[in-house]
C-alpha cells in the first residue's frame, strides 16, 4: 500500500535519486515508478557499518558490547572496525557493485563520512541531472 501511495504522491516528479540497494529492490520485488527517471548511485547508500555489517543489534552487543554499539550508532565521526574484503557482505563481493571502482568503496564509515559522500554526490552529479529552469 505504501508503494501505491508513493506512486500517487510522486506523480509530478520526473527524476529520482536512489541507492543501488533500492534500485535492486525496486526491480525485483515491486514494479513501482516504472516510467520514471532513476539516477542510481552507490554514493546514496546508507552508512557502511564495517565489521558490524550483517549483525543485528543483539549480535553487535555481544561482539563488541552495548556501549560501543551505542557509540558507533550515535557518534558523528567514529567508525567501526573495517569489514574484511573477504567477507561476503563487502560491496566488492556483491554483483550489484561490479561496475564501481573497488578503491572508492569504503570498508567502514562514520556518519560524517556518509554525509560527505552523499553531499559530494549531490554537489557534483545531481547538477548534471536536474534542470532547474
Amino acid at each position: 500500500m505504501i508503494f501505491e501511495f508513493l506512486n500517487f504522491a510522486l506523480i509530478c516528479l520526473t527524476v529520482f535519486f536512489v541507492t543501488l540497494i533500492f534500485a535492486f529492490y525496486r526491480s525485483t520485488k515491486y514494479k513501482i515508478f516504472d516510467n520514471r527517471n532513476f539516477s542510481k548511485a552507490w554514493e546514496l547508500n546508507e552508512r557502511h557499518y564495517g565489521a558490524l555489517t550483517g549483525l543485528n543489534k543483539i549480535e553487535m552487543g555481544k561482539k563488541i558490547g552495548e556501549n560501543k554499539v551505542l557509540e558507533f550508532r550515535r557518534s558523528w565521526d567514529i567508525k567501526p572496525d573495517p569489514l574484511s574484503k573477504e567477507s561476503p557482505y563487502h560491496p566488492i563481493n556483491i554483483e550489484t557493485y561490479n561496475e564501481i571502482p573497488q578503491n572508492i568503496v569504503p570498508d567502514t564509515e562514520s556518519l560524517k563520512d556518509t554525509y560527505e559522500r552523499v553531499l559530494e554526490y549531490f554537489n557534483l552529479d545531481s547538477n548534471k541531472t536536474i534542470d532547474l529552469k
